[in-house]
Protein backbone atom coordinates (compact mmCIF):
# COMPACT_ATOMS: atom_id res chain seq x y z
CA UNK A 1 0.00 0.00 0.00
CA UNK A 2 2.83 2.72 1.31
CA UNK A 3 4.84 1.86 -2.34
CA UNK A 4 0.83 3.14 -4.25
CA UNK A 5 0.84 6.79 -2.41
CA UNK A 6 2.38 8.37 -5.37
CA UNK A 7 0.19 6.42 -8.01
CA UNK A 8 -2.87 6.85 -5.96
CA UNK A 9 -2.57 10.65 -5.97
CA UNK A 10 -1.35 10.91 -9.21
CA UNK A 11 -4.57 9.10 -10.33
CA UNK A 12 -6.65 11.46 -8.45
CA UNK A 13 -5.17 14.42 -9.50
CA UNK A 14 -4.96 12.94 -12.90
CA UNK A 15 -2.25 15.35 -14.22
CA UNK A 16 1.31 14.25 -14.60
CA UNK A 17 3.94 17.18 -12.47
CA UNK A 18 5.02 17.80 -16.06
CA UNK A 19 1.47 18.90 -17.28
CA UNK A 20 0.72 21.56 -14.16
CA UNK A 21 3.93 22.96 -14.21
CA UNK A 22 3.11 23.68 -18.29
CA UNK A 23 0.23 24.96 -17.09
CA UNK A 24 1.45 27.47 -14.25
CA UNK A 25 4.23 27.94 -17.47
CA UNK A 26 0.69 29.04 -19.52
CA UNK A 27 -0.63 31.60 -16.80
CA UNK A 28 2.91 32.93 -16.33
CA UNK A 29 3.47 33.79 -20.25
CA UNK A 30 6.58 35.25 -19.78
CA UNK A 31 5.34 38.19 -18.38
CA UNK A 32 7.77 38.41 -15.95
CA UNK A 33 11.60 36.73 -15.94
CA UNK A 34 11.11 33.58 -13.52
CA UNK A 35 12.57 30.53 -12.71
CA UNK A 36 10.59 27.36 -12.08
CA UNK A 37 11.85 24.11 -10.12
CA UNK A 38 9.52 21.24 -9.26
CA UNK A 39 9.23 17.36 -7.21
CA UNK A 40 6.84 14.60 -6.07
CA UNK A 41 7.76 14.03 -2.57
CA UNK A 42 10.02 11.29 -2.53
CA UNK A 43 8.22 7.66 -0.99
CA UNK A 44 10.00 7.85 2.64
CA UNK A 45 8.95 11.66 3.52
CA UNK A 46 5.59 11.20 2.14
CA UNK A 47 5.59 7.81 5.14
CA UNK A 48 6.78 10.20 7.29
CA UNK A 49 4.75 13.39 6.94
CA UNK A 50 1.73 10.91 7.27
CA UNK A 51 2.65 9.30 10.14
CA UNK A 52 3.37 13.37 11.51
CA UNK A 53 0.37 14.33 10.58
CA UNK A 54 -1.30 10.62 12.24
CA UNK A 55 -3.25 10.66 8.41
CA UNK A 56 -4.32 7.56 6.88
CA UNK A 57 -3.53 8.31 3.03
CA UNK A 58 -1.44 9.90 0.81
CA UNK A 59 -4.39 12.60 0.81
CA UNK A 60 -3.73 13.44 4.00
CA UNK A 61 -0.71 15.94 2.18
CA UNK A 62 -0.91 19.16 0.56
CA UNK A 63 2.51 18.86 -0.97
CA UNK A 64 3.12 15.74 -2.61
CA UNK A 65 3.39 17.58 -5.35
CA UNK A 66 5.63 21.20 -5.09
CA UNK A 67 6.59 24.01 -7.33
CA UNK A 68 8.65 26.68 -6.49
CA UNK A 69 8.89 29.73 -8.44
CA UNK A 70 11.46 32.10 -8.09
CA UNK A 71 10.73 35.82 -9.53
CA UNK A 72 12.97 39.53 -9.35
CA UNK A 73 10.53 41.21 -6.55
CA UNK A 74 8.22 40.77 -3.64
CA UNK A 75 6.13 43.07 -5.81
CA UNK A 76 6.30 40.45 -8.95
CA UNK A 77 5.59 37.05 -6.10
CA UNK A 78 2.08 38.79 -5.08
CA UNK A 79 1.47 39.41 -8.71
CA UNK A 80 2.01 36.00 -9.73
CA UNK A 81 0.19 34.61 -7.05
CA UNK A 82 -2.78 36.47 -8.05
CA UNK A 83 -2.16 35.65 -11.70
CA UNK A 84 -2.49 31.58 -10.22
CA UNK A 85 -4.70 32.03 -8.21
CA UNK A 86 -7.16 33.81 -11.03
CA UNK A 87 -6.88 30.07 -13.02
CA UNK A 88 -6.09 27.32 -10.64
CA UNK A 89 -8.53 27.16 -7.19
CA UNK A 90 -6.63 27.44 -3.72
CA UNK A 91 -5.31 30.05 -0.78
CA UNK A 92 -2.55 31.37 0.55
CA UNK A 93 -1.49 29.28 2.69
CA UNK A 94 1.28 31.46 4.85
CA UNK A 95 2.65 34.38 3.73
CA UNK A 96 6.12 34.30 5.04
CA UNK A 97 7.47 37.42 2.73
CA UNK A 98 5.25 39.75 5.29
CA UNK A 99 6.12 37.61 8.37
CA UNK A 100 9.42 35.88 8.02
CA UNK A 101 8.87 32.40 9.88
CA UNK A 102 12.05 32.29 12.09
CA UNK A 103 14.26 29.67 13.63
CA UNK A 104 13.46 28.60 16.95
CA UNK A 105 16.94 26.43 16.30
CA UNK A 106 19.10 28.02 14.05
CA UNK A 107 19.76 32.06 14.83
CA UNK A 108 18.96 34.52 12.17
CA UNK A 109 17.78 31.82 10.16
CA UNK A 110 14.71 33.05 8.23
CA UNK A 111 11.82 31.55 5.77
CA UNK A 112 11.10 34.47 3.55
CA UNK A 113 7.86 33.03 0.73
CA UNK A 114 4.87 32.85 -0.28
CA UNK A 115 3.25 29.34 0.41
CA UNK A 116 -0.17 28.34 -1.44
CA UNK A 117 -2.10 25.50 -1.64
CA UNK A 118 -3.96 24.82 -4.92
CA UNK A 119 -6.69 21.99 -6.02
CA UNK A 120 -7.14 19.94 -9.12
CA UNK A 121 -10.07 17.51 -8.96
CA UNK A 122 -9.87 17.89 -5.36
CA UNK A 123 -6.07 16.62 -4.90
CA UNK A 124 -3.99 19.74 -3.26
CA UNK A 125 -0.84 20.67 -4.45
CA UNK A 126 1.90 23.25 -3.10
CA UNK A 127 3.59 26.28 -4.96
CA UNK A 128 5.95 28.09 -3.18
CA UNK A 129 6.91 31.47 -4.56
CA UNK A 130 10.11 33.69 -3.68
CA UNK A 131 12.67 36.12 -4.78
CA UNK A 132 16.49 34.57 -6.51
CA UNK A 133 17.53 36.52 -3.23
CA UNK A 134 15.16 35.32 -0.98
CA UNK A 135 15.43 31.75 -2.47
CA UNK A 136 19.46 31.54 -1.62
CA UNK A 137 18.71 32.30 2.21
CA UNK A 138 15.99 29.77 2.59
CA UNK A 139 17.55 26.92 1.26
CA UNK A 140 20.92 27.42 3.13
CA UNK A 141 18.88 26.55 6.40
CA UNK A 142 15.84 23.66 4.83
CA UNK A 143 17.90 20.52 4.72
CA UNK A 144 18.63 21.48 8.49
CA UNK A 145 14.90 21.57 9.49
CA UNK A 146 13.73 18.32 7.54
CA UNK A 147 16.11 16.81 10.20
CA UNK A 148 14.69 18.19 13.21
CA UNK A 149 11.04 17.93 11.80
CA UNK A 150 11.32 13.82 10.76
CA UNK A 151 14.03 13.18 13.72
CA UNK A 152 11.46 11.43 16.34
CA UNK A 153 10.64 9.16 13.07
Amino acid sequence: MQTDYISQYENQIGISIEVLVENIRSIINNTIPYQMTWRIKNINTIQKKIALKNGTDVFALDDVYGVRILVPSIDEAYSLLQKILNVIPGHVDHDFLVKPKISSKKPGARLRLLQSIHYINNVPFEIQITTTDFHKENESHHEEYHKNKYKAL
